[in-house]
């Protein structure tokens, strides 16, 4: 994949995870939705329109290159270590499979009522894990996971069969989800 292609892609899944339509970013670059969706397929923004975008989302121009490039290390097969802590710690391992599915910081902690230090302290240990790349201000974590789950070691996948769907599926359905 070209750089080019590599940067725009980066951009569209920031654009996804942070939620902003094209709609939105027309009206903060003051052009039409129909220019926006045109400069995307043909990936055409100038520098100081891509500076104009990344402001939107609290990033830097060298942070959205930076991104761009980690995305080319995306993980689709969990190391030891990085199996073993997530089954030590089924939130951990929640919280990864949440942040992977394009979850905001924000959502995760208010929807399983995670303190902020607490989701603070996951998030870190999933950088530290190399398994996500944390923005400024847990704006939106960039998932490095292709998906954790589709090619899982049998005790992965035992482990979450057991912990996930039964346990904390099962507790949030009964009375609400308290973790």
């Amino acid at each position: 994949m070209s750089q080019i292609n590599l940067v725009y892609d980066t951009l569209k899944q920031c654009l996804r995870e942070q939620r902003f339509t094209y709609k939105q970013i027309a009206q903060k670059l003051n052009v039409s939705e129909a220019s926006v969706k045109r400069n995307f397929s043909l990936q055409a923004f100038s520098l100081d329109k891509l500076e104009q975008i990344c402001e939107c989302l609290n990033l830097s121009l060298s942070d959205l290159f930076s991104l761009s490039q980690k995305q080319q290390e995306k993980i689709s097969q969990l190391s030891e270590q990085q199996e073993m802590e997530l089954l030590a710690n089924p939130k951990l391992l929640l919280a990864a499979v949440c942040v992977r599915d394009g979850w905001r910081f924000s959502e995760i902690i208010k929807h399983y009522n995670i303190s902020e230090v607490e989701g603070i302290k996951l998030m870190t240990t999933l950088d530290k894990l190399k398994l996500i790349e944390l923005l400024p201000n847990n704006s939106a974590p960039i998932s490095k996971l292709e998906n954790i789950l589709a090619n899982p070691t049998m005790l992965l996948r035992w482990q979450f069969l057991e912990d996930i769907e039964t346990v904390l599926i099962g507790r949030k359905w009964q009375k609400g989800l308290q973790l």
